[in-house]
This record gives structure tokens, sequence and C-alpha cells, in this order.
């Protein structure tokens, strides 16, 4: 989101409108919050009142996402941003090759699983696309708390449709939401994952993973851990995967996401080219 600039430069008149709508007024002046430091900055300026916290979450490190094609230099004053960028799928077919199929996930029918393949994100929707056991709902309550300006739910798949299980729920996967932008969950690999909106993800230490797989199949009492301690398990993990694949292959391809934007984001200082994530 744009957000105003802390010197108040932001006051001019909004070019946005649409109550409900997601439309965001931008004002002459604002500027485009880029970073985790820009955040605080503008919290602090508006929101004296609130002390700086850290959530304790050991061996996670969260990655947003939004990639896609041409990035342009947004005059303002300040340091240099990029507009939001697109997870377009003429960025992913150079990157990650033509689309994969979807996993067939043990949970859901077939016809569930060819419906949620079909969708055609919009270009301001949300993938909030993660290996299983990484934080996902963690990620998730985030950005619906600002999204939604911290507006309580009562279960998060309710705001935010895991995009294999709409079919077999009765959900249409191209509804309205409450909040904009749109928001959907998945746990398809990153070259599977629907082109055309934009990607949330985030990384977990794979030991911490693996502990936190065993750890919930042991509850649901999964075939896959009958019979197996931990450390048999680990080793079916690695090797095997889940019905999500290796943890590996989805890493590699993440990395290859965000090592490709990073590239592309500062490797032009001036006002056109260059990709952004």
């Amino acid at each position: 989101r744009r957000l105003p600039c802390s010197d108040g430069s932001g006051s001019g008149s909004g070019s946005g409108s649409g109550s409900g709508s997601g439309a965001v007024a931008v004002a002459a002046g604002d500027r485009a919050v880029t970073s985790r430091e820009d955040l605080i900055e503008y919290i602090a300026a508006k929101h004296p009142s609130i002390q700086r916290a850290t959530i304790d979450c050991p061996g996670a490190n969260v990655v947003l996402f939004s990639l896609g094609s041409r990035s342009q230099s947004i005059p303002h004053g300040g340091p240099r941003v990029c507009r939001s960028l697109r997870w377009s799928r003429a960025w992913c077919d150079d990157l990650l090759g033509p689309r994969m199929p979807y996993r067939q996930f043990y949970a859901c029918s077939e016809e569930a699983t060819a419906a949620a393949e079909a969708f055609v994100p919009r270009p301001s929707d949300v993938i909030v696309g993660t290996y299983s056991k990484t934080g996902t709902t963690l990620l998730q309550n985030l950005i619906e708390m600002l999204r939604s300006d911290g507006e309580m739910f009562d279960e998060i798949t309710a705001v935010q449709p895991w995009l294999d299980f709409c079919h077999d729920i009765k959900v249409n996967h191209d509804g309205p939401q409450r909040s904009w932008p749109r928001i959907y969950k998945s746990h398809q690999r990153p070259s599977a994952l629907n082109r055309g909106g934009r990607l949330a993800s985030v990384l977990r230490s794979p030991s911490a993973v693996c502990r936190s797989y065993y750890n919930f199949y042991v509850q649901k009492g999964h075939p896959l851990v009958q019979g197996r301690n931990l450390d048999e398990w680990a080793v079916h993990w690695a090797y095997e995967g889940t019905s999500n694949g290796t943890y590996w292959d989805y890493i590699v391809e993440l990395w290859q996401c965000h090592a490709s934007a990073s590239t592309a984001a500062g490797g032009d200082e001036g006002g056109g080219g260059g990709g952004g994530g």
C-alpha cells in the first residue's frame, strides 16, 4: 500500500476512490512502503503509543514476494522504490519453465484439484504459497491483519480460501472476499502455482519442518508415521517428502524466484528497467 510521508507532504488531494472496492486514495507526495524499516517508521509516526515488538519464531525467515515483469522508479524525493510487480506468466515461464501440473492432495477430490489448477488469479490477488509446516498460518494471519485493519475472524480459511479445497466445500474461487486484495492459500510448489497474481511465501529450518510434520501426523494418526519413530520418519521425509513433494525441491524453486527478483531489483538505479521482489 501507499502510505503518507512522515513529513506530511502527502496532504494533497487523493486520486483513489470507491469505498469497499479495495481502492486506496493516493495523495501527491505519498511514497510506497517497501521494507520492514519503512513500515516500522510509519507505525511509529502514526501510532506513537505502539511499542516495537518481535515474534519469537526460531528458525523462520519470512519472505514476501511481489514478482513480475518490469519495474519503474516512483519519484518522491526519497530512496528509490519499485512499483508492485506481478507473478506474471512470462516472468515465471522464463524462470521456472512451463507451468507444472498440480500435485494431488490426498484430502481433495480430483475434481477439486482440477478446478484449483484452472483458477486464473487477478493481478492484485495474493497466493500464500508455502510448503506445509513452515509457518503458513502465521503468515496468513499477519497478512489478514494488514489487509483488514485488524478485523477478527473465526477461522483463517473462512477468509482466505484454500484453493485445493474450494470445489469440494462449494466455495467460488473467483468470488468476492471481505477485504482487498483477495488472498488464497496453497501448498503447491512455485512452478505449479497459478500465474498472474502475486505470491507470499515463508521458509523454515528443515529440521523444524520435519519435526512439526511428524508431530502433526502422529496427532492425526496418519499412515505415513505409523510404526515409525522420529528418526525413521526423518529419513523418509528427507528422501520421499509428502504429497507436497520434497522440501528441497520447494526451496530451490523459491530461491530461484527470490534471487532473480533481488538481482533485477538492484540492477537499475535510474528510471525504468529491471524486475523486483
